[in-house]
C-alpha cells in the first residue's frame, strides 16, 4: 500500500468530522513536496492531506512545489482554498515558468494546472509572491518541535537536495542537516523501484538530487520509501465522478486529466 493508498483509506475513515472536530493529541505534522503538475494523483494527495488536516488526524504546516511551472503552486492554491485551508503557505522554485502539462508519453491525458488556477478560487494570487522552497522548509523547521515534522515527498528530490545544502541564517543557526536531525521525525519518499528497476522520481528529471538525498540524508532520521512495485496498479479517484459535487476542482482536475 503506497502513502496515497493509506490517504485515500483515511479519508474515506473520517468524512464525517470538520475543521470543528477535537483536536487530537496525536495529531502528525506534515510538510508535502509534490510535483503537482503533470500526473493528476497529486491533486488526490493534497486533497487528502487538506482532509486529514480539517480531521485533525494531520497538520499540514506546508506545500512545496517541486516543478518549476507557475501553475502547480496557483492549483495548489484552488485545492488548499476549497477546503477551506487558504493560508497553508506555499512555496515554488524559481525561475518559474509558463508552461503547461503536454503528454509526450501517448498523447491522451489532459492538462489540469492551469484550468484549475483560472477557474476556481485561490488565495494566492501570484506564484511568484510565495517563498522559495528552501526558505518555506527553514521557516516551518525552525519554528517546530524537535523531531515533529513529517516530510513527505511525492516527485522529484531537488528541494530536498537544496534543504540539505542549506547553510545556517538568521532563520536558524542550524545548516541544513543539523536542522532536519533537530527537527525532523521522518522522511516518506514516494520514488525508486525495489528491488531494483528506474523510476521516474528518482530518474527522471534530477538524479544528481536523488543521489545527493540518499547519500547524505542524517542517518538519525528514519526514511521510507514507497516504491514504483507498490504503486503501479493503484489508479485513484473513480468514485470522485460520483461521489464529489459538481464543483470540485479535485473532480474536475481528475476528468481533466483523465485516459479516454
Amino acid at each position: 500500500m503506497n502513502l496515497r493508498q493509506i490517504a485515500l483509506t483515511l479519508w474515506a475513515l473520517c468524512p464525517s468530522l470538520t475543521p470543528d472536530a477535537p483536536a487530537s493529541n496525536h495529531r502528525k505534522k506534515i510538510i508535502i513536496d509534490t510535483d503537482l503538475f503533470s500526473d493528476v494523483d497529486d491533486v488526490g494527495s493534497l486533497a487528502i492531506a487538506n482532509v486529514l488536516h480539517n480531521c485533525h488526524v494531520a497538520g499540514l504546516a506546508g506545500v512545496i512545489i517541486n516543478t518549476p511551472s507557475k501553475y502547480g503552486a496557483l492549483a495548489a492554491s484552488v485545492v488548499n482554498t476549497y477546503f477551506g485551508n487558504p493560508d497553508i503557505p506555499i512555496a515554488a522554485i524559481r525561475p518559474l515558468t509558463e508552461e503547461t502539462f503536454v503528454d509526450t508519453w501517448d498523447f491522451l491525458r489532459g492538462e489540469y494546472a492551469s484550468r484549475l488556477a483560472y477557474n476556481w478560487p485561490r488565495s494566492l494570487n501570484d506564484s511568484s509572491t510565495t517563498p522559495t522552497p528552501t526558505s518555506l522548509y527553514r521557516s516551518i523547521l525552525s519554528s517546530s518541535k524537535d523531531h515533529s515534522v513529517t516530510l513527505i515527498s511525492l516527485g522529484i528530490l531537488t528541494n530536498l537536495a537544496a534543504l540539505l545544502r542549506t547553510p545556517s541564517d538568521s532563520v536558524s543557526p542550524l545548516a541544513g542537516p543539523a536542522l532536519i536531525s533537530a527537527k525532523v521525525k521522518e522522511l516518506v519518499i514516494m520514488g525508486g523501484q525495489y528491488p531494483s528497476g528506474r523510476e521516474f522520481n528518482f530518474a527522471g528529471i534530477d538524479p544528481e538530487s536523488t543521489h545527493h538525498v540518499v547519500n547524505n540524508w542524517p542517518r538519525d532520521v528514519p526514511v521510507t520509501y514507497v516504491g514504483f512495485e507498490l504503486g503501479r496498479d493503484v489508479f485513484s479517484g473513480a468514485a470522485l465522478a460520483t461521489d464529489a459535487p459538481p464543483d470540485s476542482p479535485v473532480r474536475a482536475a481528475y476528468e481533466c486529466y483523465k485516459v479516454p
